[in-house]
Parts: C-alpha cells; structure tokens; sequence
C-alpha cells in the first residue's frame, strides 16, 4: 500500500496563492494576495471558514492530480435513454493521510448536508483546472 500525505505547506508561496486565488475567483484581494510574503498573510485576508475550506479543496486537488482520486463517467440507461454520471472513485491501493476527513465534504454539493459527491465538488471548484499545479510536489510514500 502506497500512502498519500498532503500538506498545503509544502507548496511554495508562489502556489499557495494560485490556490487562494483560484479558490476565491470573486475576492476582492488577489493584489493583496499577488503581494503577500508569507502563507500567513494571505491567510489573514480571508475568514476563518474560508481558511477552513482551503486544506480539504487542495487536498482533493492533490488526489486528483496524483490519480490517488479519479474522475469518472459511468454510463447508464434509464427509461430507454443512455446518458453519462460523473463519479470520483478513490484508488484502493492508497491510504491517506490521518488528516483526510470524507465528512468535511458533506453538503458541499446540491444535495445538501448528509449527501456527499466529491464529483460535484471538483465540478463547483473547477478543482480539475489547477490539477497541474500539484503535480510538482511529491505527497506519496
């Protein structure tokens, strides 16, 4: 079993805010972000629940990119029509980190709290466009 740690530390500033940036598309503090000198100033432009959601998002991000988490279409027929679900499965052969909660992404989606679909939360993160970022660093052991 291979075993995938992520730590959003070991990005490089540079990274860091790409995330930031990419994550919160309608802040009014990407300049501010852009001239940061530390994780922890560009921690301070934001609140607390969006520091919190930052960990989890790259974390699933970094999955994907590392094939740890893979997006994809499963076709199904229903009522004569033949039509595509989107699904992200986790590979077995990996174990994550202590830190990967599942439960953080309950209700992130249009089903509510209690439903969770990790597809639908790469989909409304547009997670799939900074894929490449994560590719760089080396999370798996």
């Amino acid at each position: 079993m291979k075993r995938f740690e992520f730590n959003f530390k070991q990005l490089s500033l540079d990274d860091q805010k790409l995330v930031y940036k990419h994550l919160f598309p309608q802040s009014d503090s990407h300049n501010k972000i852009d001239q940061a000198g530390s994780l922890e100033e560009i921690t301070a432009l934001f609140d607390e629940l969006q520091n919190k959601d930052v960990y989890p998002l790259a974390y699933l991000a970094a999955m994907l990119a590392h094939e740890v988490a893979q997006v994809e279409a499963t076709p199904i027929s229903n009522y004569g029509k033949d039509y595509f679900t989107m699904d992200v499965h986790l590979e077995e052969d990996y174990v994550l980190g202590n830190d990967f909660d599942i439960e953080w992404y309950s209700g992130l989606n249009t089903h509510g709290k209690g439903v969770i679909s990790l597809f639908e939360t790469v989909d409304l993160y547009d997670l799939e466009e900074i894929v490449e970022l994560f590719k760089k660093y080396s999370f798996v052991s």
